[in-house]
């Protein structure tokens, strides 16, 4: 038993060995779209679109709520939402101007033929709309001791007795952090038939690190941003091919070609 163990041991180093040693190749590979656009040449990008709801974000500090709830008064749109569709819209419009596979039309031409009721002057148009866009402030109480007083004499009793005493004591801080729930759907539709060539819909959330002061928080905007560029670059693998890096890994072996292949793998 003792023997198949070390045995299995030593099969397990070698392998270990020989994977750790391998050459990697990075090959740039051309994935075809995500979904069948049936031969489109011209797309659009329609403006996204906000929901209806407007939401308040109480933070637990007095001031702030008072200049948040007058701002949300004024304003029928939550900035940030509007924020975050203007982004999409943007975003989805600038990389696919920059396409070698579809030419991008101008989405007001496309909007006004559809507000006439006549066919869209593309092959394929999307659209999309934020359907549920909320956020909020969460506070957190945590006990943390209380820092001793510093004085220039440590020779003092009385300071003595009270630093012992502060080294006991311990106070409740308050901590914040603001997280976003949002959820987003798109469509691409084929201009000729109005057919729905693909629906997606894509849950966003994310929270915030945490603040002693709410006034420090990222912005429901700025939290997501980095979320909003991933739904975008994966609306983009839906329409359009895109590029993708794999690497490819030579085993070594005593072979004297393989060994010519490591070789000249090794230099590019």
């Amino acid at each position: 038993m003792k023997r198949n163990v070390t045995l299995s041991f030593l099969v397990c180093a070698v392998v270990t060995v020989l994977s750790s040693c391998a050459t990697s190749i990075p090959v740039v590979v051309t994935r075809p779209a995500e979904l069948d656009l049936h031969g489109a040449k011209t797309v659009a990008v329609l403006p996204f679109q906000i929901s209806n709801s407007r939401n308040y974000d109480s933070t637990g500090n007095t001031v702030i709520d008072v200049l948040n709830a007058i701002d949300y008064l004024m304003h029928d749109d939550d900035r940030n939402e509007v924020d975050s569709a203007n982004y999409l819209t943007s975003e989805l419009t600038s990389r696919l101007a920059g396409s070698p596979y579809l030419t991008l039309v101008d989405s007001n031409v496309v909007k006004a033929a559809l507000e006439n009721g006549k066919k869209a002057p593309v092959d394929a148009y999307l659209t999309g709309k934020i359907i549920s866009f909320e956020y909020g402030t969460d506070s957190t109480e945590r006990k943390e001791k209380v820092e001793p007083k510093e004085r220039p004499k440590d020779d003092d009793q009385d300071y003595i007795g009270e630093k012992r005493k502060n080294e006991e004591r311990e106070r409740y801080v308050t901590y914040f952090k603001r997280w976003v729930r949002a959820t987003v759907v798109y469509e691409v539709v084929d201009a000729k038939t109005n057919a729905v060539i693909g629906y997606r819909t894509k849950e966003i959330s994310d929270t915030s690190a945490e603040q002693r002061d709410p006034v420090f928080l990222t912005s429901p905007f700025d939290l997501i941003d980095d979320n909003l560029s991933a739904l975008v670059s994966q609306i983009v693998k839906d329409v359009q091919p895109y590029e993708e890096t794999k690497y490819l890994s030579l085993l070594k072996d005593k072979d004297p070609e393989l060994k010519t292949a490591n070789q000249l793998a090794k230099e590019g």
